[in-house]
């Protein structure tokens, strides 16, 4: 569970123990809500094994997202271990925003 508003470091280090061991594809299932400020803490995780997924679920109403906290995750982890589980509205809106991010990089 997320504490003071992230994962905190000690329950990041806790899942790392409990997985460490682990030879098949492990799925992280993240509250998006807490993504971006957690993402340090998050990074030293899933960069320990390449067998290790995020996904990104929606567990709060649309106002509380940050869509651009989800740009950022996409634009920092592998894509092709990234998966989301998000609000209808919400996946509308980081689909548009992504139109304008990718629009503003060519």
């Amino acid at each position: 569970l997320a504490t003071a508003g992230e994962y905190s470091r000690s329950l990041i280090e806790d899942v790392s123990r409990m997985c460490a061991n682990l030879t098949q594809i492990v799925v992280f299932s993240l509250d998006a809500v807490y993504i971006r400020q957690s993402w340090d803490n998050l990074t030293w995780l899933l960069n320990h094994s390449p067998l290790y997924h995020l996904n990104l679920y929606g567990s709060q109403e649309f106002d509380q997202y940050d869509v651009n906290d989800l740009i950022f995750v996409r634009d920092n982890f592998d894509r092709s271990k990234l998966s989301y589980d998000l609000y209808p509205q919400v996946m509308a809106a980081l689909h548009t925003a992504l139109k304008q991010h990718s629009d503003e990089e060519t």
